[in-house]
Formats: structure tokens, C-alpha cells, sequence
């Protein structure tokens, strides 16, 4: 069976004289964030923030100095007085000092004071006295402010084309208008 050319083709000089006739006019624009997806960033995006901006709890548990729970065990909890709760999001103020522990939940801020958190799993608490079971780590359970993101790093390069990854990342450092490339032919 005989196969049928369903188009013209034209001779690569013929290609080139096309191509190289064409004027691109290369530009600039600035877009919102909400009209960026599939446009070319035109610039180096360097965060002026820490992600996350403060140190949180990675478990639901109870915000503590560590210190207070070096002596503790299974048989021999250590005794804190609960002084207040952090769920996520909250942006109320806390102290620990020594004896206090503050109930926290994931993502939460850690409070001033606090250097660790116990996971839940290891406490109880009854009338507002927490009891915890096993010792923790100064630092233990904590994210560290600007540990996904430090504060100065470049997270895109100009050049790369704008999905919904990178417009996650955009929108996590803080960044509302971007220059886009923009071609025009002439």
C-alpha cells in the first residue's frame, strides 16, 4: 500500500530564511501572583523571610525546658504545671520557666522559654499538672525557624517557567508581583 504526503514540506534554506526573518522583540512585565502559572520568571527571587519564621512543634505534645525532664522516667514522671495551650495557628504569648510546660500542637510557635517538646505519647495530664515520662533533647520535636527556607537564599532562578510548584514557593516567601518575560514579534 501506498503511503500519502498529507503536507508540503519546504528545503531547510527555505526554513532558515523564514526563521531568521522573524523579529522577536524580547520584554518585561510585572504580573500578580494569581496570573503567573506558565509565564517565565525575569528575575532571580531571593526571600527576605525565614520559612517557617519562627521555631514550631513538629508533634502535639507539651512545650518544655529540657532540663526539667532529665530526671524523668516511666516509674518517675516529672510534674509540670500546664500555664497554657497552643494550637496551631494561635498567636498567643507564652513563658515557660522552670516547672511550667505549655500543651502545643503541631505547627504551633514554640513559646518563649521552651528549647523541646514531649510528644503526647509520653504525658498525662490531671488538674492542670502535666506528667512526663521520658527526658527529651534541647531541641527535640522543633523545627528550626528559616529550616525550610533560610532568609537570603535564591529559590528560583530567572529563566524557569512558573507551575504550581513554584508559585507554592513564591507565595510561601511572601512574594505578590513578579517580572515575567514576555516576547513580541515585530
Amino acid at each position: 500500500m501506498k503511503r500519502k504526503e498529507f503536507r508540503k514540506l519546504i528545503s531547510v534554506d527555505k526554513a532558515r530564511e523564514i526563521i531568521n526573518s522573524l523579529q522577536v522583540i524580547p520584554g518585561k512585565e510585572s504580573l500578580a501572583l494569581e496570573n503567573v502559572h506558565g509565564n517565565i520568571l525575569a528575575e532571580d527571587i531571593v526571600t527576605e523571610i525565614n520559612v517557617p519564621p519562627f521555631p514550631r512543634a513538629i508533634m502535639d505534645g507539651y512545650a518544655v525546658r529540657a532540663e526539667n525532664t532529665y530526671a524523668c522516667s516511666e516509674t518517675e514522671p516529672v510534674r509540670l504545671r500546664r500555664v497554657g495551650d497552643l494550637p496551631a495557628g494561635s498567636d498567643a504569648k507564652f513563658t515557660v520557666l522552670a516547672g511550667e510546660t505549655v500543651e502545643i500542637a503541631t505547627g504551633a510557635p514554640v513559646p518563649e522559654g521552651a528549647d523541646s517538646v514531649v510528644m503526647v505519647e509520653y504525658s498525662s495530664e490531671e488538674d492542670g499538672i502535666v506528667s512526663i515520662y521520658r527526658p527529651v533533647a534541647i531541641g527535640e520535636n522543633i523545627m528550626k525557624a528559616g529550616s525550610d527556607i533560610l532568609k537570603g537564599e535564591r529559590v528560583l532562578r530567572a529563566g524557569r517557567k512558573l507551575g504550581t510548584r513554584e508559585i507554592g514557593v513564591l507565595s510561601s516567601v511572601g512574594k505578590k508581583r513578579f517580572l515575567s518575560l514576555n516576547c513580541r514579534w515585530g
